[in-house]
């Protein structure tokens, strides 16, 4: 019994040190003044963020171990701090409302002390590691526990700085987020020292080696992230509809769906110009299950496309009862407002229109919101087509949007060059040249000044050398003149030989070869880019031609008629018994006794011969057999058969020949059928 009470004990005595209950952290510093031997004195706060309610979780702990690194080096021995004191969270920013709240209660905790830190070029990192967020974090999916690390990064003399700094330090305020709803969470943060500050998401910490809560030794940088799952990642970490606003840290859009969410801000401090620090803050955020009734509008409405436009409130709650409309558009009478839930409106004229939507009007869940509706049809975006270019060579891209409204005054080009840090264009036309052959996808956003904006996009290819086609290899007879073909009208173009050609220069010469001869092609176009393609010009005195047997098929079938010629075109009559009367080797449907099929076979209309081709058709055979007959068994017995010239009997058992009208079944031993 005694043995059992001391596993009890020491299993609970174990447990706190492996409990989930950090919710969040950051480390703040504070330039305090000189230290002792060329140093500097610093106070340095680790706050660590608490989830009150969270069922097993351990207590804020008493005292934390903070590692402290010149680069990957050590400073010092680590640090233990006690905990100098805590203070309550509370709620900055709730929906009015509300259903199904959540109930928030937060602390946190400050671990401060204060330390000399010799002066350096590169600063410091200043470090708490723990091994236990709280489970089930949606944004990290089924990975279990995982842990934290929290940062201060004191910057060192090669930054405008100089180490004299006070780091920004983030608001501690909990806002409530509703599941699928419009949010805002407030993660704006202060400068003492009025540096200019700018946010964006960052990656989370993971907790590296800590195997506990109360881990002693945090390492050195650098540190790895926590394992985001798709679709989120430690730039997107509320998914993608959602967004931190760089110059007030303030997150907004569409929440998530319910769940807890590991979000990590860096705010960057800028003094005169120049990058001070880099700040961070790492918290999970509680994103409920919660409802409430809102009105909720686009900031703006554009139609560029027609004069009637569709609304809809943004929060579709169950909550939001009664809808009002106001389109802002008096000139439209009684159809200006509209008390439908989804209502589509026509507008008078185009210009610039006040939306007003009020839910729940007269009611103490009442909201209003307005948006600017902008009208303003006969925007008609368009890419004047780039036809295919060789690379190293200019390619000018022309926009011919047109609009009835306002000018055409916004181009984002981007012109899809993997190989180019410079790819983009804010000009109308813009001229790009592609250093590789490859297909390229350019896109190009078009806007007007009345607010009209949309996206195009075109497929170009480039070459390593223009797409020269020529006439295939042919044949004419010693007394032809035959037409060269190029593809090509601008450029340079050359032929050779100077043999029986009207011009070397010209895109479309004429040759009269009298004997085989190879022309050659070389282009170049306007930019100095070349392409080589020949084409074999076969002479020959007068058409070969060879035509099959006459010969004789079934009345009603069909016979295809077999040439051997080299001749290149074909006109067979009577055209109304021939497939196609084009072919070299025609299928025909002849129904008269005889018919003649003839052909002429040309190379040119100078060179040509003529064959005839006789197709005689029969009638099908009309069989005629002896009836059934029986004999004696041992007697011979006689077949006969008529109505044909070729005959086959089977089986061939006992018959004397099965070739022939009239066998005879000598002798059988078994009654017999025969087929002829």
């Amino acid at each position: 019994m005694k043995k059992y009470l001391l596993s009890i004990l020491f299993i609970f005595s174990i447990i706190p040190s492996f409990a989930k209950h950090i919710t969040g952290g950051e480390v703040i510093y504070e330039y305090l003044g000189p230290g002792s031997n060329n140093s500097k004195t610093y106070r340095i706060t680790l706050l660590l963020f608490r989830d009150n309610t969270c069922v097993g979780c351990a207590q804020m702990p008493g005292s934390v171990s903070l590692g402290i690194f010149n680069g990957t080096v050590q400073f010092g021995q680590y640090m233990n701090v006690a905990l100098t004191s805590t203070e309550p969270i509370s709620v900055v920013s709730s929906p009015s409302c509300l259903t199904n709240a959540p109930q928030f209660d937060y602390s946190v905790g400050y671990y401060t002390f204060t330390t000399e830190l010799p002066n350096n070029a590169n600063g410091y990192t200043v470090t708490y590691q723990t091994c236990c967020r709280v489970d089930d974090i949606t944004n990290i999916g089924s990975t279990p526990s995982v842990g934290a690390t929290y940062v201060g990064l004191i910057p060192g003399s090669n930054t405008l700085a100089g180490g004299n700094d006070i780091s920004a330090r983030f608001e501690k305020g909990i806002s409530i987020i509703c599941a699928n709803k419009n949010f805002l969470l407030n993660f704006s943060a202060t400068d003492p020292n009025g540096d200019l500050l700018v946010y964006n998401f960052a990656p989370a910490f993971n907790g590296g080696a800590a195997v506990d809560a109360g881990y002693a030794t945090p390492q050195a940088p650098p540190y790895g992230s926590v394992p985001y799952s798709v679709p989120f990642s430690g730039l997107s970490p509320l998914g993608s509809g959602a967004s931190i606003n760089p110059s007030t840290g303030i997150i907004s859009g569409i929440a998530p769906p319910a769940g807890k969410y590991i979000v990590c801000v860096e705010v960057k401090s800028y003094r005169n110009g120049q990058l001070v620090a880099t700040h961070r803050k790492d918290f999970i955020v509680t994103v409920a299950p919660c409802d409430f009734a809102s009105s909720e509008l686009n900031p703006v409405y554009t139609s560029c496309d027609g004069f009637t436009v569709n609304f809809q409130n943004l929060n579709n709650s169950a909550l939001n009862l009664t809808f009002d409309w106001d389109f802002g558009d008096p000139a439209s009478g009684p159809l200006n407002t509209s008390t439908e839930e989804t209502p589509s409106h026509t507008y008078s004229t185009a210009g610039d229109f006040i939306l007003t939507l009020i839910v729940n009007r007269n009611t103490p869940c009442a909201d209003t919101a307005t948006a600017i509706v902008k009208v303003y049809p006969g925007f008609f975006p368009a890419l004047a087509p780039v036809p295919s270019q060789c690379k190293n060579t200019p390619i000018q891209f022309n926009d011919v949007t047109t609009a009835a409204y306002g000018t055409v005054n916004y181009w984002r080009w981007d012109f899809g060059d993997p190989a180019s840090d410079g790819d983009t264009s804010r000009i109308r036309n813009p001229i790009y040249t592609y250093t590789a052959a490859n297909t390229y996808l350019v896109t190009m956003i078009v806007g007007t000044s009345k607010g009209c904006r949309d996206t195009l996009s075109q497929m170009v290819t480039i070459t390593d050398k223009p797409n020269l086609i020529i006439t295939n290899d042919t044949l004419i007879c010693t007394v032809d003149t035959l037409q060269l073909q190029s593809n090509f009208t601008t450029g340079n173009i050359n032929w050779s030989p100077y043999y029986m050609i009207s011009s070397t220069t010209a895109f479309n010469p004429l040759v009269s070869p009298d004997v085989t001869t190879t022309y050659t092609a070389t282009y170049s176009d306007n930019f100095g880019c070349t392409a080589t393609k020949s084409v074999k010009v076969s002479v020959v005195n007068e058409v070969t031609l060879l035509a099959a047997n006459d010969t004789t098929i079934c009345r009603t079938d069909s016979a295809r008629l077999m040439l051997n010629t080299d001749a290149l075109y074909f006109a067979w009559t009577p055209a109304n018994l021939i497939l196609d009367p084009t072919v070299k080797n025609p299928i025909v449907f002849p129904t008269a006794p005889t018919t003649d099929f003839n052909v002429r076979a040309s190379i040119s209309n100078k060179c040509f011969k003529d064959k005839t081709i006789r197709v005689s058709t029969v009638p099908y055979p009309v069989p005629l057999v002896s009836g059934d007959a029986e004999i004696c068994f041992g007697k011979n017995a006689q077949l006969n058969a008529s109505g044909g010239s070729i005959y086959r009997w089977s089986p061939p058992t006992y018959l004397n020949s099965t070739t022939i009208p009239n066998p005879i079944a000598i002798a059988p031993k078994r009654t017999t059928t025969y087929t002829v």
